[in-house]
Parts: C-alpha cells; sequence; structure tokens
C-alpha cells in the first residue's frame, strides 16, 4: 500500500513541477496533495482505516488526473533502471528521486507550494519522511551515472523538466539524502 501511495504522490508532486503544468491540473494536483499530506503520518501504520484507504485511492485518482496532462519528469525516468537493474518495485525506485526534485528544483516559489500542501516544512524533512518510509536501497554510484547520463543524452526524457540542469545537478538531485 505505501508503494502505490508513493506513485500517487510523485504523479502529483511530478505533474506540478512539470513544463507542461498549468492551472488545470495544478487544481487537481493541490487538491491531491492536501489529501496526501492529510494522511502521510498514517502510512507507516499497518491499521489504516477505511477512510484512509478512499482517501488515498481519491489521491491517487487525482494524481492519474493530473499527470494525464503533463506526463512524468525526472523522477520517474531515474526510477526505472533502479526497477528494471534491482528489482526495486516501482513505488519504491520513483520515491527515491522525490525529495531531491523538489530540493533542487529551480523554482524554490513551486517547490515550496509543494511542500506546504504536504505540510513538510522543507525539502530535508520530506526527504526524510521518504527514506523513513521507503528504506533506504544501494545502489551503485555506476548505476546512477549511467542512468543520469542516460536521461541527459536523451531530449525525450528531459522534456518535462522546464529547466537546463547538468550532469553535477542531475547526479545531486538522485542522491539527496
Amino acid at each position: 500500500m505505501q508503494l502505490s501511495a508513493v506513485d500517487a504522490l510523485a504523479h502529483l508532486v511530478e505533474s506540478y513541477l512539470n513544463t507542461n503544468s498549468n492551472e488545470l491540473n495544478r487544481i487537481y494536483s493541490r487538491e491531491g496533495l492536501r489529501m496526501w499530506g492529510e494522511f502521510k503520518s498514517r502510512l507507516h501504520d499497518e491499521s489504516l482505516e477505511e477512510a484512509d484507504y478512499e482517501m488515498l485511492l481519491h489521491a491517487s485518482m487525482i494524481g492519474g488526473m493530473a499527470i494525464t496532462y503533463t506526463g512524468t519528469s525526472l523522477p520517474h525516468g531515474l526510477s526505472y533502471p533502479v526497477t528494471y537493474e534491482l528489482g526495486v518495485p516501482h513505488g519504491k525506485a520513483v520515491g527515491m528521486f522525490l525529495g531531491g526534485y523538489v530540493a533542487y528544483y529551480e523554482d524554490r516559489q513551486e517547490s515550496a507550494e509543494v511542500l506546504r500542501l504536504l505540510g513538510f516544512a522543507d525539502a530535508k524533512e520530506f526527504g526524510c519522511y521518504l527514506r523513513d518510509l521507503l528504506g533506504e536501497v544501494e545502489v551503485s554510484e555506476e548505476l546512477m551515472r549511467a542512468d543520469v547520463k542516460s536521461i541527459l543524452d536523451n531530449p525525450a526524457k528531459l522534456k518535462n523538466y522546464p529547466f537546463s540542469i547538468s550532469e553535477s545537478q542531475l547526479f545531486k538531485m538522485a542522491n539527496y539524502i
């Protein structure tokens, strides 16, 4: 359940912080981020209530609607080799990169809005929350560097990120916290 919730969170975050983002998809993103923030503290529990599941399903549906307008961005792109090469489930793999995405997103006002809607004080708190929720994954530096290089070598993988990004910046984003 946690991994599906984190994938839904990625859809919400990536649709808000995206080249293709506009006021229409942000209506969905804001509502989904707000809802996700309401139940985030209960994701560690083994005894979620029916209302929590309903809220997660609703936030997930909203995230799907929002991401339909924009497409995914760097966290999803970075996650695929981790899933393919290491067998890490998709929600966990994409969640590994969300904290860095928000921390290094160039428009600080937009990333601060995402954190505010989720109820986090800053990107570090968000990144630590994700690491605590998902656990750590050992990814070799060789795999991370190859992953970063493959994204930078393919303009289609960068089209939904609205700013230019260097190899060192993307590597820092990928290795945040």
